[in-house]
């Protein structure tokens, strides 16, 4: 599942035209990837080079890089959730910084140039021109690098390359949310990650209250909407997580995570079609999402509907985990050979790949009516795994079996 973290950042705006938009004043940030900026990275023969060496020197592919853009908020009824300039992109070794003179206008042409409640309601349109970028080996933020200003304890909470223990993350945030470094909504974030390290120890009660606090704090704040809708959801609470992940959505219409998350919850509530139709807009968002694409073949098989898994993996990076998977449930690979596949030198990644695999092989099990089997997998799982021992738990109450 998608999860995201939304970091604060501070960029210096280019001047901009008459009838420019000033994107300082929304106050939020979203994260997205490099492709998601394929259309403004377009408008630069020279850009799209330097991004080429960039990915080139540092082995990276476009979907690998993590941006971070300002985020029109839910009230602005067509763009709620769209991101726009200035984007900061970190390619590990240097951030890539670009702007752009932002235009937002109506259906008949009329420019907004403030925060308005005209504007939140008429706009429909965003046009990004007069580009101008820099490369810098700082962060955005202001101050110094990224390792350096979030040493740890505090590091431990924001968890980059989701390198920590739930431990480790809950003493970091605790340590950040006592600090007196962040206070109001900018402290959301802490609560937030602190729920995430609750939930991943399966202690759902406190990541909920922690992403209570998130919410007070800052009540546009989706993620924790998302998180939260998700932490019901493996407590059994049906309603209230859909209820969450319904707010998430309005928050963030843009979010594909969040509609593969209420796909799940409207897939264990009994509503095969309502969860259908949302892994399919979960999919229309982002056609490379793996998982995104296992689980509408899950909704499809036990809705008795042709599966459309081998279509969908034409989008997918196939070269990637958790493709072992997908030709797992294609019949292309056998049980013993995606488990070999999860294999990986580093711990926590072969550990979260063998999750997933002992998850998505317990399904195949349920789908072919090995119901034993399943059972025996999804205990497993739901014993020793975190993000995946959730649903675990929610397939074994299904089944009528213990945990």
């Amino acid at each position: 599942m998608s999860l995201r973290l939304v970091l604060l950042l501070v960029l210096p705006l280019v001047p901009s035209s008459a009838l420019a938009f000033d994107t300082s004043k929304i106050g939020q940030w979203g994260t997205l990837f490099l492709d998601d900026l394929t259309p403004v990275i377009a408008k630069s023969a020279r850009l799209q080079q330097e991004i080429s060496q960039a990915l080139s020197e540092g082995n990276k592919k476009q979907e690998e890089v993590r941006c971070f853009g300002m985020r029109f908020p839910g009230p602005w009824k067509n763009l709620g959730g769209l991101r726009v300039s200035p984007y900061a992109c970190d390619f590990g070794a240097k951030w890539l910084q670009i702007h752009a003179t932002v235009r937002v206008t109506g259906r008949r042409g009329q420019a907004f140039k403030r925060i308005t409640a005209k504007a939140m309601k008429n706009a429909t349109n965003v046009s990004e021109t007069n580009l101008n970028w820099k490369w810098t080996t700082e962060d955005p933020v202001t101050g110094p690098p990224w390792h350096v200003r979030y040493a740890p304890p505090h590091s431990w909470c924001v968890n980059k390359d989701n390198a920590f223990s739930p431990d480790q993350r809950i003493s970091g945030c605790t340590a950040a949310i006592e600090s007196g470094r962040w206070s109001g909504q900018d402290l959301a974030w802490a609560f937030n990650n602190r729920g995430l390290a609750y939930q991943d120890k399966h202690d759902y009660d406190r990541a909920i209250a922690d992403y209570d606090e998130a919410i007070r704090l800052d009540p546009k704040y989706d993620p924790a909407f998302n998180n939260r809708g998700a932490a019901y959801l493996a407590k059994g609470g049906h309603d209230r997580a859909i209820a969450d992940l319904n707010e998430a959505i309005r928050l963030d219409p843009r979010d594909s995570g969040q509609y593969l998350n209420r796909g799940l919850a409207n897939l264990y509530s009994g509503s095969l079609p309502k969860a259908l139709a949302d892994l399919n807009q979960s999919i229309e968002l982002d056609p490379k999402s793996a998982y995104a694409a296992l689980w509408r073949d899950v909704v499809e098989r036990r809705s008795n509907l042709a599966s459309r898994l081998a279509q969908a993996m034409t989008q997918i990076d196939m070269t990637e985990w958790p493709a072992p998977i997908i030709r797992l449930h294609l019949g292309q690979m056998t049980p013993e050979a995606v488990l070999a596949a999860a294999d990986d030198p580093d711990v926590n990644t072969r550990k979260r790949q063998v999750c997933d695999a002992n998850f998505f092989i317990g399904e195949l099990a349920l789908q072919r009516g090995a119901k034993d089997e399943a059972v025996r997998l999804f205990r497993l799982v739901a014993a020793g795994c975190e993000t995946t021992g959730g649903i675990a738990n929610i397939e074994l109450k299904a089944l009528g079996a213990q945990p």
